[in-house]
């Protein structure tokens, strides 16, 4: 059993708080097969194959446009059945540690973690709201160290497939736990606009959102994701 870290943004740690998130979908590693060669794809989708995906390790037969058919095994970056996952999310400690780096700071030093998911952001180890006058500058997820993380997920499976094989059960579990998808993120739908969309379009509509930089990624070209079930049973309140 490995432990692998895990960004989740803060809408995410939320949903997975409220136990409403058992899966995610990440690309990483992947990316490579919707890539294209002297303007022409990697991958011909009519002739290569997914073939399995068995602890973590997929294996996938690719026609390529400049080679013959060859089989390759893609290990997973997020490890496999059994392994844990540590979630890193934004967060912040004392301000009298800002001029350190997160790997500067012990935990022994001070143990005071505030958690931006949180409304408001309150400390790891008590109730109260944060003191405004000591909290210190927000930091990013990608810099959290695993100390200072109070989630932990236990990984149940793990499977590739394309994005929009996802199912209202999948984009349930990823996101919306069942309710409306104007009441979980009314930034993005209003309460007017949303019943007219099922929910994996509301889905497509929330990891274009994520994705609006790298339209390459986008639900509009299917990519191929790692599908990563959970259990947050584990989650360190």
């Amino acid at each position: 059993m490995r432990e692998r870290p895990i960004i989740f943004n803060s809408e995410m740690v939320k949903a997975i708080l409220d136990g409403r998130k058992t899966t995610a979908r990440r690309l990483k590693g992947l990316e490579w097969l919707m890539s294209y060669h002297y303007g022409h794809p990697i991958c011909d989708w009519a002739l290569s194959r997914f073939i399995s995906c068995e602890n973590g390790l997929l294996k996938f037969e690719i026609q390529t446009a400049v080679d013959d058919s060859r089989v390759y095994n893609i290990k997973c970056p997020y490890g496999q059945p059994g392994d844990k996952l540590w979630v890193r999310e934004t967060w912040a400690t004392m301000k009298i540690h800002d001029s350190k780096a997160p790997s500067h700071i012990q935990y022994s030093t001070d143990p005071r973690i505030w958690y931006m998911a949180d409304s408001p952001p309150k400390w790891d180890t008590q109730c109260d709201p944060w003191p405004k006058g000591n909290m210190g500058k927000i930091r990013s997820s990608i810099h959290m160290p695993r100390w200072a993380s109070r989630i932990a997920l236990d990984i149940t499976d793990i499977r590739v497939e394309r994005l929009q094989e996802i199912t209202e059960d999948d984009a349930d579990a990823e996101i919306f736990g069942g309710d409306f998808p104007s009441k979980v993120m009314p930034e993005l739908f209003n309460s007017d606009e949303a019943p007219g969309y099922s929910i994996p379009e509301c889905f497509a509509r929330y990891w274009d959102s994520l994705y609006i930089k790298k339209p390459e990624s986008q639900w509009n070209t299917n990519p191929w994701i790692w599908v990563i079930d959970f259990d947050n049973s584990l989650v360190q309140l």
